[in-house]
């Protein structure tokens, strides 16, 4: 009797531990789930960072239990999301020194200046002072970009070339020639995307992107959760809601402005690079799409989380290099400082 208790009861266990394998592993298709007609991809989302985390916590009790048959059920289930998790983090353990010949990018939602033009201008100098003694960038993409900015930022990292398309706030500076450019404005002057074709001398024609795609406009909302703390109620849940649905809203419209750039991509007769602020994470939708067939610069040389976002939502990767398979990504850069709510990203790229 007491034998048959015990089956019982590890049956009923291990029908739960399939439960929560299931639950986790639907997380894992958040980026198949097109936001335009699936809410859960959304809710995929939002659920895999806490579903992950139980995952390792279920795992650390289950080993000090010693249940090692059904902790091994749980490795597993972790182990069939990597593809995912791997793009989460940089596990990079190599740092290899670029050449003068590499081509070199950075991406900075600059945040209008307004970190940046302080009355010491210790700011302006700090930053500008990093990129000059990292060598300026061949191309720097930036977004939140206003025509003030270009006092400073010319006579600190002059430029023989601006590309953007005023009111909006993307822009490309470089010194190397265009020979072609072009713009997709969409419903307001916060969110576009800028490409310009440059000749790099020695190696050929490149086409960039500069994007900044649809905001999830959740910051407030972010952040009243966080002074609130711990303190769960009615007000509560409803925020998480809003948040939730907001995010819905601005994923469907990046859909719509992704396949708009990558329909333009496919038709380039040279290499493509894509920068800028996604406002997405590496989990999306959005990024699968963008970054399918090409190389992320943060997961192939970069390290650790390699946070972007500096604002209310924590540990937010939404700022990234993509380049074709043509480029060998030499090394990856996140600068630190206090010049904007988002970090700028530097990358180094051979081909």
């Amino acid at each position: 009797m007491k034998a048959k208790t015990e089956i019982k009861k590890r049956d009923w266990k291990m029908g739960l531990i399939a439960i929560w394998g299931l639950i986790t592993i639907l997380t894992y298709l958040s980026p198949l789930l097109n936001p335009l007609h699936l809410a859960a991809g959304i809710v995929a989302i939002v659920a895999y960072p806490v579903v992950l985390g139980i995952n390792f916590i279920l795992l650390i009790w289950l080993l000090y239990r010693a249940s090692y048959r059904t902790a091994l059920v749980i490795v597993f289930v972790i182990a069939v999301g990597w593809p995912l998790h791997s793009s989460l983090m940089g596990f990079s353990s190599t740092s290899q020194q670029p050449e003068q010949s590499d081509l070199k990018i950075a991406t900075f939602n600059i945040n209008y200046g307004w970190n940046i033009q302080t009355e010491n201008r210790h700011n302006t100098a700090s930053l500008a002072a990093y990129l000059k003694n990292h060598k300026k960038p061949d191309i720097l993409c930036l977004q939140e970009y206003v025509p003030d900015i270009d006092e400073w930022l010319l006579e600190a990292l002059p430029y023989a070339n601006v590309i953007n398309n005023r009111p909006y706030r993307t822009a490309i500076f470089t010194n190397h020639e265009v020979l072609d450019r072009g713009y997709f404005t969409f419903d307001n002057y916060e969110n576009s995307v800028v490409w310009a074709d440059l000749d790099i001398p020695a190696k050929g024609v490149v086409r960039v992107y500069n994007l900044h795609l649809q905001t999830n406009q959740v910051t407030d909302d972010s952040q009243k959760i966080r002074e609130r703390g711990l303190d769960f109620d009615e007000e509560t849940a409803k925020t998480l809601w809003g948040i939730v649905k907001n995010y819905q809203r601005a994923a469907s419209i990046r859909v719509e402005q992704v396949n708009t750039v990558l329909e333009h991509a496919k038709n380039s007769p040279y290499p493509v690079i894509i920068a800028g602020d996604i406002n997405d994470v590496p989990i999306s939708y959005i990024y699968r799409k963008l970054s399918y067939g090409r190389k992320d610069t943060f997961t192939e040389k970069g390290r650790g989380l390699g946070v972007t976002y500096k604002g209310p939502l924590p540990f937010l990767r939404i700022d990234l290099i993509l380049a074709d398979q043509e480029f060998k990504v030499v090394r990856h850069d996140i600068i630190e400082g206090d010049f904007s709510d988002h970090k700028p990203v530097v990358a180094w790229l051979r081909w």
